[in-house]
């Protein structure tokens, strides 16, 4: 169903309904990317969460519950709260902020035992690539 593969398919689960996509990412002491990201001190990249939640949007959008269509990332704004481990599950939250014909804004949320870890805003808009 996903168009991604491990190891690059950052999300296990997923939950669509018309109001929020909820996602989660366990994270295992065997991806390889956790090997060398602090080589005395394994953390998750904080980009690869920001992946996570641009799949579960993109994932979302093969349910057709988001009309997202000809739509492209325009602008990301994350920002990092908490170190994720392995062994940590990373639950994801994403809501639609905003909508119209030219636009989606989506504001997300990423949970490790329900202390916020990351948040972040997506832009989506049509026939744009990325904003100067």
């Amino acid at each position: 169903m996903l168009e991604f593969q491990k190891p690059w398919c950052l999300i296990d689960q997923i939950e669509v309904s018309q109001d929020e996509i909820k996602s989660q990412k366990y994270v295992s002491y065997s991806d390889f990317f956790l090997q060398g990201h602090f080589k005395e001190y394994s953390i998750f990249p904080g980009m690869l969460v920001v992946e996570g939640m641009l799949q579960s949007i993109k994932a979302a959008n093969k349910f057709k519950e988001l009309s997202i269509y000809n739509l492209s990332p325009s602008k990301i704004q994350s920002r990092f709260l908490h170190s994720i481990y392995p062994g940590d599950i990373i639950s994801y939250s994403i809501t639609v902020e905003y909508i119209d014909y030219e636009q989606v804004i989506f504001k997300s949320f990423g949970k490790v035992n329900q202390i916020t870890v990351a948040k972040a805003k997506f832009i989506f808009r049509r026939g744009v690539c990325h904003d100067n």
